[in-house]
């Protein structure tokens, strides 16, 4: 692989964003081949950016944590988050009466 390839692929940091997802979900190298099909040794590199995954094993991979393959390609920092609170679920502070969403992001409602 050219370094010109390598360099383009690195800046999306696809191994640092599946360690992390795997890690959320106290998952190891062996259980996340498992639900992928894919060794220990692949992922691994994968991590490490010793390798770049081809779209079908980044799609496997991405189908195990519930996210599209645009999960490995956007800046988590200019991706947005948009939550909906029903008022009900609204926390108020006593002394101003102000409403405002507690936020867990690990919640998904259908």
């Amino acid at each position: 692989m050219t370094d010109t390839i390598s360099q383009g692929l690195g800046r999306y940091s696809i191994g640092e964003k599946l360690r992390s997802m795997r890690l959320g979900k106290s998952m190891g190298l062996v259980e996340l081949g498992k639900h992928t099909g894919l060794s220990a040794a692949l992922l691994s590199k994968l991590e490490r950016g010793k390798l770049f995954p081809t779209l079908p094993t980044l799609l496997r991979i991405a189908m195990v944590f519930g996210v599209g393959l645009d999960y490995f390609f956007t800046d988590e920092r200019k991706r947005r988050v948009v939550g909906v609170v029903r008022r009900e679920e609204r926390v108020r502070f006593p002394e101003r009466g102000h409403a405002v969403a507690v936020v867990d992001q690990g919640t998904r409602r259908s």
